[in-house]
């Protein structure tokens, strides 16, 4: 859930928790000092120099781009998401705050789920008929929530787990559903707990009953399937274009790249418009975040946010000391986190970041980067 701000989207709860989170440290230096403890080093100062290098990259890519507003619209907004990340780590000091904005992710990636059911009170099946509910953000709320429905087996998490994966589903996004298998299938494997399997097939269960009882959703999945597996499909030949247009923008700029936020205009000007049916050109992309960034800031800047994204998976699944962490209870917000990383590299290779997926995933980064430094006995 958004709110423009002199024609910038950004998250509801952002100016909130960046205010929170700015008072909260000023008080934790007043009280404590500025001395940080930092267990993993290397991390720490990969987590730092990758920052610092992609937003490099994407100011080197003015070189080629058409319209250089574009470029410091990219750069702002990635200043945004490092610094936010960067602030929560310096506010996470123990696993109590750990724990909060670990929640506090939850609440934000639910808050729109929450005003589509307000919606839909008073406009029936009409609202998921118009397919607004949330995609990602509710399958990401979900991921974080699952472990806990299936860890302390409480009827209310297992009932809002139960409606997120309704409205996952009936997002009818293909990379919501691959990221529904996908963590499913890795939270089942490691807790190994059969009550996920009780829980998927009661899911099933209740998404197909109200499928066949509501006429209208049961032809929209159809002819989504169908869509899916259509080589001539008007979406799919879209995306297929756009992927070939977006290798060509690198093969004409290849180091630096054709400009960040630039593609769509590189495609107008090179006459790229076969297969496009979108009304305004001007905001389309790749739909694969790594392949925009690949044709926006080249060789450069591709390197360096996958490296960025190495170093955080690393520090999530690699990092001794998670071990620590999953022999207490902690164990299971990693498991969340873990999941919630795959749900974002399925994102990522679908689309791109925008919008509320911006505050997000900045929380989410902060979190992660946050285990380079907090005491996992306290």
């Amino acid at each position: 859930m958004t709110t423009n701000i002199f024609g910038y989207f950004i998250h509801i709860f952002e100016i909130p928790v960046i205010l929170f989170l700015l008072v909260s440290i000023l008080n934790d230096i007043y009280k404590n000092g500025t001395k940080i403890n930092i267990v993993n080093r290397n991390a720490y100062s990969f987590y730092f120099l990758f920052s610092m290098l992609f937003l490099m990259s994407i100011l080197l890519s003015s070189i080629n781009a058409i319209s250089i507003n574009l470029v410091f619209k990219s750069f702002f907004k990635w200043f945004e998401i490092f610094t936010i990340s960067t602030l929560v780590f310096f506010y996470i000091r123990n696993t109590k705050r750990f724990k909060t904005v670990y929640w506090l992710i939850f609440f934000s990636t639910s808050l729109t789920f929450f005003t589509v059911i307000i919606e839909m009170v008073g406009g029936g099946f009409e609202v998921i008929l118009n397919r607004k509910f949330p995609a990602y953000d509710s399958l990401y709320a979900l991921v974080l929530m699952l472990p806990f429905a299936i860890y302390k087996k409480k009827l209310n998490f297992f009932l809002i787990t139960l409606v997120l994966l309704f409205t996952s589903i009936v997002s009818l996004s293909r990379g919501v559903w691959a990221g529904l298998v996908i963590s499913f299938v890795y939270i089942y494997k490691f807790l190994n707990d059969k009550s996920l399997l009780k829980f998927a097939t009661l899911a099933v269960v209740v998404v197909v009953l109200v499928f066949v009882l509501v006429a209208p959703l049961e032809e929209m999945i159809v002819v989504r399937f169908e869509d899916m597996l259509s080589t001539t499909g008007v979406s799919n030949v879209e995306r297929l274009s756009l992927i070939n247009y977006a290798f060509f923008g690198f093969s004409n700029s290849p180091i630096l790249g054709v400009g960040a936020l630039n593609f769509p205009l590189f495609m107008l000007s090179e006459g790229l418009i076969t297969g496009l049916i979108a009304e305004d050109l001007t905001i389309l992309e790749p739909h694969n975040f790594f392949l925009q960034t690949l044709t926006e800031e080249g060789m450069l800047g591709f390197v360096i946010m996958c490296c960025f994204f190495l170093n955080i998976f690393i520090i999530l699944f690699i990092n001794k000391r998670i071990e620590t962490f999953q022999k207490n209870y902690m164990g299971i917000y990693i498991l969340g986190l873990r999941a919630f990383f795959l749900c974002v590299m399925i994102n990522l290779a679908l689309g791109f970041v925008a919008n509320e997926f911006r505050f997000n995933l900045a929380l989410f980064l902060g979190l992660v980067f946050s285990l380079v430094r907090i005491n996992t006995e306290s």
